[in-house]
Parts: structure tokens; C-alpha cells; sequence
């Protein structure tokens, strides 16, 4: 009976336009987004640059073969002849600078990288040519002037961590939008029924506990089903653009994302679902499920800050919270900030709410779900919880 129910909350619901509607736009939202970034990348200046030497009849005749090297220098040179008046050449602007025999020739001041690259060019041209006078090849002389090669390695990579704090922060946005959404429907979708009197017919056939499991069963592999398909979109996406290189924590975390967004939705659409439980009213909706809402905005806040400071104490503790760790775990773990122990903790205990959000909070969804009329106080649902354990 509970996979009925799960297949009819599911099929009924994703079969609506709206759900197709969003779905789609979440997809091009973020795909969207990777799509630009990897335009943007593409058009930015990518640290190299456009120059024009003009090249006077004093200079070595080795100088232009040796600038147009694209792999000694992050210049793209464009050598031109000088008129033999430096002057003339750098009057219209097209030219950056002449070499006039030994010496460089500036309109208006020096570039000192460009300089910088010019002076050892012709200085390695000196340097040949005094080889051949002392009967060194220019191979051997060549040899001698190329530089060691010295790797560099980053302990902390800022960019590295800007990717994982921003591939974390639209999984926390995508994980607090899932789940307020679908478990407000939760929460509508419990109330429909008790104002139609629908759920008094159901009750005669199926058992409450059952109905809620089919309801959080359905709902919920709509919800995922969604998140999945978006963060599928954004990976492809992020493939097939090269926009950035993907770290490792990154690609951890997807897996956990969903993880997460599981467990979480499970935890908070019981207590959605109890708040349903207590009105009679569409009306009085919104009003009980503040209550509810109020830990979820707490996480959203909580993930931005893990962001910003993962290793934050704020953060730490967030991350292990179970109504915040939904939304700020997979931040930090996408930061690379989050041990494989803190991990670990934080799913069990996040599955020991689930599954107390579960027991206590599906107990009194059974005792108060045919209640109507006026909405039940919440201390009155508990004390209905005491009088019948």
C-alpha cells in the first residue's frame, strides 16, 4: 500500500506543468551560469598581450626570430621594420617601442616587463655572438643560457577553494529551495485532505503511519529526482565549457549533496507534515509552518558563513547539527575542509534525527490527522503523544 501511494503522490505531482516548468529552469539556470562563466573566461585577459616592435636596421637580425618565441615571454609580438627614425615610428601609435641598435626607444615611458623581455633577448643574442668569438657554438652558448626548470607547488589555492566554496554554496541553495518547497507541499498537501475530508476515506483503507511513508516516499524521489537532474546539467555543463578545474572535494561532494538533501528532506518533511496535521485550514497554513522554517533559514545563514570561513567554530558546528548539516556540510566538504570523521559523525547523527523526526513526529501526525475544527496547539498534539504512548 505505501508504494502505491508513493507512485500516485509522485506520478499525479510530476505530471503537473509547473514541476516540468521548474525543473527546466533550474537546469538552464545553472547551466546557464556555467555557460557564461566559460564565455566570460574565454573573452578575460588570459595574462598575455599584444605588442609591436619595430625592429631598426642597428639590431641584431636574430632579435625578431628569437621575440617571436611565444614560449619565452606571456607578449604576442608583432615586429615590424623601423623607418630608421624612432621618432616617426612611435608618433602614430601603433608602435610600442623601438630597438635602435642597443638601445630602446619609448613614446612616453618604459614597460618594464617588455623591457625586461627585450634586454635579455638581446642580451642572449651578445652573449652568441661572443661564443663564436671565443669558438663556443651557438648551440653550446644557447645551452648554457637556458634557465633551470623550477616547478612550483601551492599549499593553499585560493582558486582552488573559490571553486569549492561556490560549487557548495549552489548546492546549499539548491538544497534549502528543495527542501522548503517540497516540504511545504507536504505540509499543503496534508491540509487539502483534511479540509476535503479526503483523509477519512484514506484512513479506512491504509493506516496513517503508512500514508505519511508513501507520502514522504513519493515527494521525496520527486524532490531528489529534481536535484539530481540539475546537478547532472551543471556537471555536463562544466565538462563540455572547461571552465575550471574541478578538485577533488568538489566531486565528493555531489555524491554527498544528494546524500544530504535525502536525509534532510526526510527529517524536515515529517515535522512539515506534522505541522499539516495540526490545522483544518489552508488559512492557517503559513502560520504553522514558521516553526519549521525557522532551523531552515538558520542552515541557509550557517551555509554562507561556511563559505566564507569553513573552518569557522560556527561552521563546525553547523556542519554537525542535523537541522543545519544538510546545508552546510557539503559547503565545507566542497571546500575541502571537512575530515572523512566529521563526515561520519555528521550522517549519523543527522540519521538519528531522521529517524526520531520519524518516530515522535510521525506519532503525533496519527493522533492528530483526524482531528478538525480549530488548529491544535502544539502542547496540546504533545500531551495527546502522553495520553496515548
Amino acid at each position: 500500500m505505501i508504494a502505491e501511494i508513493a507512485r500516485r503522490e509522485f506520478t499525479v505531482r510530476a505530471r503537473t506543468k509547473s514541476w516540468r516548468v521548474v525543473t527546466g529552469l533550474l537546469v538552464v539556470l545553472t547551466v546557464g551560469l556555467v555557460v557564461a562563466a566559460a564565455v566570460i573566461d574565454g573573452g578575460s585577459d588570459d595574462g598575455r598581450r599584444e605588442v609591436t616592435v619595430a625592429i631598426g636596421a642597428g639590431a641584431d637580425p636574430g632579435l625578431g626570430a628569437l621575440l617571436d618565441d611565444p614560449t619565452r615571454s606571456r607578449f604576442d609580438v608583432t615586429l615590424v621594420e623601423s623607418s630608421g627614425d624612432p621618432e616617426a615610428d612611435l608618433d602614430d601609435g601603433e608602435v610600442d617601442v623601438v630597438v635602435d641598435g642597443d638601445t630602446l626607444v619609448w613614446r612616453d615611458s618604459a614597460d618594464p616587463e617588455l623591457s625586461l623581455v627585450l634586454q635579455q633577448a638581446i642580451g642572449a643574442l651578445a652573449a652568441v655572438e661572443r661564443g663564436r668569438a671565443l669558438g663556443i657554438g651557438s648551440n653550446d652558448v644557447a645551452s648554457l643560457l637556458t634557465p633551470a626548470t623550477v616547478g612550483e607547488r601551492v599549499l593553499d589555492d585560493d582558486e582552488s577553494d573559490g571553486v569549492g566554496a561556490g560549487a557548495g554554496v549552489v548546492a546549499m541553495i539548491l538544497t534549502f529551495v528543495g527542501i522548503q518547497a517540497y516540504g511545504s507541499l507536504m505540509t499543503l498537501g496534508v491540509v487539502e485532505e483534511k479540509s476535503s475530508r479526503v483523509v477519512e476515506v484514506l484512513l479506512s483503507q491504509v493506516r496513517a503511519r503508512d500514508l505519511l511513508a508513501g507520502k514522504l516516499i513519493g515527494i521525496g524521489a520527486m524532490a531528489v529526482l529534481q536535484l539530481v537532474v540539475v546537478l547532472v546539467g551543471a556537471v555536463v555543463a562544466l565538462v563540455v565549457t572547461d571552465t575550471v578545474d574541478v578538485s577533488r572535494p568538489v566531486v565528493a561532494a555531489i555524491p554527498l549533496v544528494v546524500v544530504t538533501f535525502s536525509a534532510g528532506f526526510v527529517l524536515y518533511a515529517v515535522l512539515f507534515a506534522l505541522a499539516g496535521s495540526l490545522v483544518s485550514r489552508q488559512e492557517d497554513a503559513q502560520q504553522v509552518m514558521l516553526p519549521v522554517m525557522a532551523p531552515l533559514f538558520v542552515g541557509y545563514i550557517l551555509g554562507f558563513e561556511a563559505a566564507a570561513s569553513p573552518d569557522s567554530l560556527a561552521s563546525r558546528i553547523g556542519s554537525l547539527v542535523p537541522f543545519t548539516s544538510p546545508f552546510v556540510l557539503p559547503v565545507r566538504v566542497a571546500a575541502g575542509s571537512a575530515g572523512a570523521g566529521e563526515v561520519a559523525v555528521a550522517l549519523v547523527l543527522l540519521v538519528a534525527a531522521m529517524a526520531g523526526a520519524w518516530i515522535l513526529a510521525g506519532r503525533i501526525y496519527e493522533l492528530t490527522l483526524l482531528r478538525m475544527g480549530s488548529r491544535i496547539p502544539i502542547r496540546d498534539a504533545f500531551g495527546l503523544l502522553r495520553r496515548n504512548p
